[in-house]
């Protein structure tokens, strides 16, 4: 068996390893192009904690009985100890067979090698007495073991050499891979997006980008890529023994930051808070910045990828600092045909304890801070207390200001002008953003009905 070939994979389930799996990567010198590869984890798992560990089984029908002896062509990518926990249908092979582990620890972290060893005895050793299916299983032991192919054999004094033989045929069971996972699945998205394949049932991947429905001969997936331009990303699963996956699609649309001008019309415009033009990473608290995330249940936009998120863990209030150039910013670029007043409202999360009742946000109009009063330290917040906490909500009210006034803006002349968000309290999740012209319009009451026309013009 190749070892990315797997029957399914088990993540770990309890800390420090939760969430952790094993996953398949293309590796130069594997005999199927691709291996199976233990996570990084800092910490061994216990042999009484195995269970706890990540897990890759195969699924395997035995005609023949009798003693099975298991070799594993690997490397590693690391100094990790280079071993692994193995099991027969969920149960962990019985003592003296304590795990698996790789004879040479000295030489071999940059070659391909065939070993057979466990911990206490000469040769690993599998007993199947009754014919059948069963599933193989690999837990980790320690991290970055890589697990090119498999061999079980009832031949002892079999030795493998060079690539070893052929997979074995696959029957039975699963007859068409699944297609793979696009990650994220398509949407809009500012400047750039890196995109992820994955498969759930073994096997290599191959994807397009021209529009085109995949076959063996296009693209390998062997990382993340990028995309920097409006694209229809199509990918298929291939699986020795098993037909073809159908193909899975994506469509990314790509908007150039540097470029991209929001559209405002009959006074209002309204932006998706993940499409912004440009962000500024913070000088003063670690190079941090704002981030897209997935804003969950409530969110709009079309993708998983639909919020951004001030830098977590941040001082929970850095407002002493200067704005500009110093602390994290996201910017904006509108083209306004009508110049004036407007009341800037914004769509988000507070995500502090219920001991607060406020998370803010500066704003900018054209690199300078919004100042309504020269003696109130006056910005945008979002007010817990009015709605609660992680509730999604529009508000335009100052922080500062009393009796509580909206937030606006003045816009001296048509044309380009750049809004920015500048932070001043961390972990503030925002979803969209509008400034509207119309003082009797409340986005909580009714929401706008879209995004607002974008054009590509000079920032």
């Amino acid at each position: 068996m190749e070892g990315e070939n797997y029957s399914s994979l088990t993540p770990a389930t309890n800390p420090p390893f939760d969430g952790e799996s094993w996953s398949r990567v293309s590796t130069a010198g594997a005999t199927g192009r691709a291996v199976i590869q233990s996570p990084y984890i800092e910490l061994g798992v216990e042999r009484a904690d195995h269970e706890q560990g990540p897990r890759v089984d195969y699924t395997i029908d035995f005609t023949t009985t009798g003693t099975y002896y298991l070799w594993l062509r690997g490397s590693r990518s690391s100094d990790a100890a280079a071993s692994l926990f193995v099991g027969l249908d969920g149960e962990i092979l019985a003592t003296p067979n304590t795990y698996f582990r790789f004879k040479r620890f000295a030489d071999w972290s940059a070659t391909w090698e065939w070993h057979d060893s466990s911990s206490q005895t000469t040769v690993h050793e599998i007993q199947i007495d009754t014919a059948g299916t069963y599933t193989l299983n690999l837990w980790m032991r320690y991290s970055d073991v890589v697990v090119d192919k498999i061999i079980l054999t009832n031949d002892e004094g079999y030795t493998p050499t060079g690539d070893g033989p052929a997979e074995s045929t696959s029957s039975g069971g699963i007859t068409t891979v699944a297609p793979p996972t696009i990650s994220p699945d398509g949407g809009s998205f500012a400047g750039t997006v890196d995109v992820s394949l994955s498969s759930s049932t073994g096997g290599s991947i191959y994807y397009t980008t021209d529009g085109s429905t995949p076959t063996t001969s296009s693209t390998l997936y062997s990382g993340p890529f990028t995309l920097s331009n409006t694209t229809t990303v199509q990918a298929i699963t291939v699986r020795p023994g098993f037909s073809n996956s159908t193909a899975n699609k994506a469509r990314f649309t790509v908007n150039p930051t540097a470029d991209t001008v929001f559209l405002e019309e009959d006074g209002t415009v309204v932006m998706e808070a993940e499409n912004f033009h440009r962000t500024v990473a913070s000088t003063v608290d670690g190079s941090r910045s704002w981030t897209i995330v997935d804003g969950g249940t409530g969110a709009s936009g079309t993708t998983t990828a639909n919020a951004v998120q001030a830098p977590v863990g941040a001082d929970i209030n850095i407002g002493t600092h200067p704005y500009i150039g110093q602390l994290a910013q996201l910017d904006y670029n509108i083209d306004f045909t009508n110049p004036g007043i407007y009341t800037l409202w914004v769509r988000g999360i507070t995500t502090l304890s219920p001991a607060a009742n406020y998370e803010t946000v500066r704003i900018a109009i054209d690199g300078a801070i919004v100042e309504p009063s020269a003696t109130n330290d006056e910005h945008l917040s979002l007010k817990l207390g009015e709605v609660g906490r992680n509730v999604w909500n529009w508000n335009n009210k100052l922080y500062g200001k009393s009796p509580i006034t909206t937030f606006v803006v003045r816009i001296e002349s048509t044309g380009v002008h750049t809004l920015s968000l500048v932070m001043r309290d961390s972990d503030l999740i925002i979803d969209q953003i509008m400034l509207t012209q119309d003082a009797t319009i409340d986005p909580n009451v009714t929401p706008p009905a879209a995004e607002s026309a974008s054009s590509v013009g000079s920032p």
